[in-house]
């Protein structure tokens, strides 16, 4: 069979043509495997039903910026025409060993799995997708080497990429890739460390179908790598192979469980080492501190998971981790903060001021969840994969899902108990809400991949996966009408061997939110105690620390609206009491929370009334212009607004909406002023307020107060003013405040979130095991 090569898809003819002879080649052999395995094909019955494409190609781009394309159109006997449908996870896991196997097999070391060059090559391949064409340069015109800067992996020593298409399973791409000589010199480069791989299917696509992107590089400077057991995401064995980068330059090293490498005395250096990991299941970091030319040092580190061989073991200490969440520098959107230019009085001097609108002083757009009081929505998304893009091996079931909303509504009845009642949550449970991707077997790092799919699905679009939480949580409290939202998004994992992340990772959250993420089984936990994580992570949600030795959080470290020290740490602190800060079973079966967490949760008591400190917070009032003189009536406008309690740092929010605003004159009863908005009620921290009084002849004093959602009232607001003539009395029953217990309303200002994309944050480990 003769290749044919598209004018319009080549780079050089001259290189393309040296690929005809290797790629024909690799056709060759492709052919005799199908041969081989016909048999096989003839029993199942299904290539015949499978969907044809009708060419496969490879392309290249080497280091020094030279690229190619070779095709080869194909009939109904091509070895490509495989039985296979997407299944983008477990396809880019098979060609990233397969690939580390053919390095190993020609002398090589293996290469380390990179997050950004795994994000460039994903990106491109979808990007190959959309223009259903085979190339190295994407559709903005970029080639690997700006797309990898673009993603995030900036002036690298080295980049450079093989592409593929039309292939169905990751064994025929690497006998094409192997069989052209130009992808073949791409894969065995000995100057990169580092892969991503990066598959796209294209379900309408006649020609390729299949698509796949492989980046390798290597970082500038001393960039030596570690890689375990040949680049495999988990283990069940405590033992381990390292491969050791530095061949050349490194002459001793340092390796250590743990980043002081406190103990640990030189060694000569070797590229392969036998490893011992740390004992407990979770993800596990190896510390490889080597020293080469002129003494100077650089330190590497090698990443791998231990998990339990069977469901149900007990997890280590590092087994779950929180991280800072990703908000813009300026979480508040600028507003206007005039809504009535006035006075404030007390006993009939006027002073002008500015009343606060009601948008300056609510919780803003990225404000979702500052401190544990009030009224809070949580969001419970338990994603189905639907086999768009991965293959699927989970399915929930309504006694699963159930469980589930169980265990979340325990762990919100229990932090209701620990708060005094001064925190309430309501729900809204998406239950199998669709997505391509079968999040259980992926890494922890692909979280956006399958948490921005399922937002989109769900109708919540942004510029990345937090800005679509964030629509979602926001949608949250205008809709539930409340104070706070969070979301606990729950991976299925009832069939998964190790009830974790393919990485390790079972459960972990955002400080301060916007989300959690969750397994079904919580690894060694196991469902019939995911209230004990789901209470832990919510503490995080809202701004409560590690407490925990292993997590190494200082005693000094402050957290929370509040900003309070981490004293109930097992670091030598001031406290040393059981909490569920420190994690573990125990604490939540023994209803146990110290001070220092409730503290960084907003449960901070410092008056008499018994009110935490956020929400002990007291109205004023700002008064329109008055007149000096009417006849017979006078009409008053104002704002009334909240004061917000002034943290150590950052904004000064509030959630007491104003309830009540009464007015009396000259010392009788006390009246109601009305919404001048039109609302039925007062509901928001800061409101427009109108009354007309009638009033003998006379001289007249008025006075003016304001309750709010706690039941405490602002100092009276007070003005004379002269009627030349009587009036009709006005009279009213007594306003009667609302009660601290009231339901709040959130305000109605929704602020437009940046367009600039979060950073993603970086890990900080969290969790120890249960007892």
């Amino acid at each position: 069979m003769m290749f044919q090569f598209p004018n319009q898809n080549r780079k050089s003819a001259q290189r393309v043509q040296l690929a005809q002879r290797p790629l024909h080649q690799a056709y060759g052999a492709l052919s005799f495997l199908f041969v081989v395995a016909l048999s096989a094909v003839v029993v199942v019955g299904v290539i015949q039903a499978a969907p044809a494409v009708t060419q496969y190609g490879v392309g290249w781009f080497d280091n020094s910026g030279k690229s190619g394309t070779a095709y080869q159109q194909i009939g109904n006997d091509s070895p490509v025409q495989g039985p296979t449908g997407p299944d983008q996870i477990g396809f880019e896991r098979q060609l990233f060993a397969l690939i580390n196997k053919a390095r190993i097999d020609k002398g090589l070391a293996p290469l380390r799995l990179n997050e950004t060059l795994t994000r460039a090559a994903r990106t491109h391949s979808k990007d190959m997708v959309a223009a259903q064409k085979l190339d190295v340069t994407d559709s903005l015109g970029r080639t690997p080497v700006q797309r990898a800067d673009d993603s995030g992996y900036p002036q690298a020593a080295v980049v450079i990429e093989t592409v593929a298409a039309g292939f169905g399973k990751a064994d025929q791409v690497l006998s094409a890739l192997t069989g052209n000589a130009n992808t073949l010199d791409t894969l065995l480069n000995a100057e990169v460390n580092e892969i991503g791989v990066g598959y796209a299917y294209g379900k309408d696509d006649r020609n390729f179908r299949h698509y796949w992107t492989v980046d390798l590089g290597r970082r500038s400077g001393l960039a030596y790598t570690i890689v375990v057991n040949t680049g495999a995401e988990s283990t069940t064995s405590q033992q381990v192979t390292l491969h050791i980068g530095g061949k050349g330059w490194a002459r001793q090293m340092q390796l250590a469980n743990s980043p002081d490498f406190s103990g640990v005395n030189w060694e000569n250096y070797s590229e392969i080492k036998t490893w011992n990991l740390t004992e407990g299941t979770g993800p596990k970091k190896i510390y490889v501190k080597l020293r080469g030319a002129g003494d100077q040092e650089t330190l590497a580190i090698g990443e791998i998971a231990l998990v339990p061989a069977a469901k149900g073991a007990k997890p280590g200490p590092h087994a779950n981790y929180s991280y800072q969440a990703p908000r813009p520098a300026n979480v508040r959107v600028l507003a206007g903060d005039v809504t009535t230019s006035g006075g404030t009085t007390s006993g009939g001097t006027v002073t002008l001021t500015n009343a606060p609108s009601a948008s300056s002083l609510a919780p803003s757009y990225y404000q979702t969840s500052e401190y544990m009081l009030g009224k809070v929505a949580v969001g419970i998304v338990m994603p189905q994969c639907d086999g768009s893009i991965d293959r699927c091996s989970e399915t929930w079931n309504s006694s699963t899902m159930d469980q589930v909303y169980n265990q979340v509504q325990a762990a919100m009845n229990w932090w209701n108990t620990r708060m005094g009642g001064r925190v309430t949550f309501v729900y809204d449970q998406r239950r199998q809400a669709a997505t391509g991707y079968e999040p259980i077997n992926h890494p922890q790092s692909d979280e956006g991949l399958w948490i921005g799919d399922t937002l989109s699905r769900m109708g919540f679009s942004g510029t990345s996966y937090f800005e679509q939480a964030y629509a979602y949580t926001n949608w949250l409290r205008q809709t539930k009408q409340t104070d706070w939202a969070f979301v606990i998004f729950v991976a299925n994992s009832v069939n998964n061997a190790s009830g974790t992340f393919s990485n390790g990772y079972f459960a972990y959250s955002y400080i301060p939110g916007p989300f959690m993420v969750t397994t079904y089984d919580d690894d060694g936990y196991g469902i019939t105690n995911m209230g004990s994580v789901i209470a832990h992570e919510t503490g995080h949600i809202f701004g409560a620390l590690d407490q925990y030795s292993g997590a190494g959080v200082a005693c000094s470290t402050a957290s929370g609206y509040l900003q309070i020290q981490n004293q109930n740490s097992q670091l030598s602190c001031q406290s040393n009491q059981d909490s569920i800060m420190r994690g573990g079973v125990s604490p939540y079966v023994n209803n146990l929370v110290d001070g220092f967490a409730l503290g960084q949760l907003g449960y901070r008591v410092s008056n008499a009334n018994g009110i935490p400190d956020p929400v002990n917070t007291k109205p004023a009032i700002v008064l329109g212009s008055v007149p000096s003189s009417v006849s017979g009536s006078v009409t008053v406008n104002g704002t009334a607004f909240d004061q917000p309690y002034t943290p150590p740092t950052g904004d000064s929010i509030t959630i007491n909406n104003i309830t009540s605003v009464q007015y009396r004159v000259d010392g009788g009863a006390w009246l109601n002023a009305s919404p001048a908005d039109g609302s039925a009620t007062f509901d928001k921290v800061s409101q427009n307020f109108t009354f007309t009084s009638a009033l003998t002849s006379g001289s007249h004093t008025i006075e003016i107060r304001a309750t709010n959602r706690v039941n405490n009232t602002s100092d009276s607001v007070s003005f004379s003013v002269s009627s030349t003539s009587s009036g009709t009395t006005t009279t009213s029953a007594t306003a009667t405040p609302v009660p601290p217990t009231a339901t709040p309303v959130p305000p109605t200002a929704t602020r437009v979130p940046p367009t600039a994309t979060p950073v993603p944050p970086s890990p900080t480990p969290t969790r120890v095991p249960p007892t």
